[in-house]
């Protein structure tokens, strides 16, 4: 089945520009993730992705996990509420001062639950933080988001702070799947 699909594509120029998420009902952190992960990152974008039809990584073997996780310009983080798993980020330190904010979002049983503005907020900040590959500091962090992720991402992205420059319109083929309703975000 092919569906439309618009891509916005967002950015921040300053960590200025940052607006903090409110404070989230509970204790919220996040915590970078190597190899040695590797279970926990592949299940926890699993969980996430799913619903949002992010299609090419569970096909992915181990060796190409493995070989992701252990990017040095990669920083793969999980979110974490009171211990446990409840998403993940997915920081790209591409050089010449940009770092890509690849992945984010929340497993479902934490959507709606106050966390996700908090949790963007923290990546962001973190985003800010990255070295370079070729030493500098990050001047742009950037991220898109499409019509196919959560209805509220782009809300969340544009109260964080980040600002569109470009869209994309297009056609995506996605399976027919029964369980998952829910495209008209």
């Amino acid at each position: 089945m092919f569906v439309d699909e618009t891509i916005t594509y967002l950015e921040m120029k300053s960590p200025d520009e940052l607006v903090a998420g409110k404070q989230p009902p509970s204790h919220v952190e996040i915590k970078r993730q190597y190899v040695d992960s590797l279970n926990r990152v592949r299940k926890t974008y699993e969980g996430i992705g799913k619903p949002l039809y992010w299609l090419a990584r569970p096909e992915w073997p181990e060796s190409e996990w493995r070989d992701l996780l252990g990017k040095e310009n990669l920083y793969s983080l999980l979110i974490y509420v009171e211990g446990n798993i409840a998403g993940m980020i997915e920081l790209k330190a591409e050089g010449e001062g940009s770092t890509e904010l690849s992945v984010f979002g929340l497993l479902p049983i934490y959507i709606g639950k106050g966390y996700g503005g908090y949790a963007l907020t923290l990546a962001i900040e973190k985003a800010w933080d990255i070295e370079q590959p070729d030493g500098s500091s990050t001047r742009r962090v950037w991220v898109n988001t499409s019509t196919m992720d959560h209805r509220h991402a782009i809300t969340n992205y544009k109260a964080r702070g980040f600002v569109p420059y470009k869209t994309e319109d297009k056609q995506r083929e996605i399976p027919d799947d029964p369980q998952i309703t829910d495209i008209d975000n």
